[in-house]
């Protein structure tokens, strides 16, 4: 038997164990986890506008955004990647690059991505990272594109270690849809 083929893919990364939306474990003491799950869970079904998943380490942010690239995967291309990966896979394409143009082109797949899926955002650490991190934002907040973005930075932190430009759109709240997961992180034994 042919399997139909899939009109749309999940790129980037393979996922976690235990990462669909039925996976996810809501602790005691866990607060917004619930409100997340329920409301990435519905913008993955039909991604429109910003989901910003902020909270610190072992709360499932990951799992949640993971869970999100899936099901939008479905119906749409979805691009997934985290910070770091991004900006590894960008450095890698300017060292085979003679005059840069496949770090160009992999750059606007991730502005121009129908869905991008950005996983543990950090602050820059370089003027080369700070204005990765400004087209990606401003292209996708120019054009509204659906973005679900993960940090371990509270809104405070987002505007004191992000740049400011990138910190107003990430917090926009004509676009953007916060949850703040607040809870023990689910990796530790005690």
């Amino acid at each position: 038997m042919i399997e139909p083929q899939m009109s749309h893919r999940l790129l980037g990364g393979s996922p976690p164990p235990r990462s669909a939306f039925s996976d996810y474990r809501l602790l005691d003491g866990t607060m917004g986890c619930d409100e997340a799950l329920a409301g990435v869970g519905l913008w993955s079904e039909e991604p429109k506008g910003w989901e910003l998943l902020i909270g610190p380490p072992g709360v499932g942010k990951t799992h949640l955004a993971w869970a999100a690239a899936q099901a939008s995967a479905a119906r749409h291309e979805t691009r997934f990647a985290s910070w770091l990966e991004m900006l590894d896979n960008l450095k890698t394409q300017i060292r085979k690059s003679v005059k840069g143009e496949e770090a160009t082109l992999q750059l606007s797949a991730y502005s121009m991505a129908r869905v991008l899926i950005l996983d543990d955002l950090r602050a820059p650490r370089s003027e080369w990272e700070t204005e990765t991190l400004r087209k990606v934002v401003h292209v996708r907040h120019r054009l509204e594109f659906p973005t679900l973005v993960t940090t371990n930075y509270t809104t405070l932190e987002i505007r004191k270690f992000l740049p400011g430009d990138v910190a107003s759109r990430l917090l926009d709240r004509g676009l953007v849809t916060v949850h703040h997961l607040i809870g023990p992180d689910y990796r530790r034994w005690e």
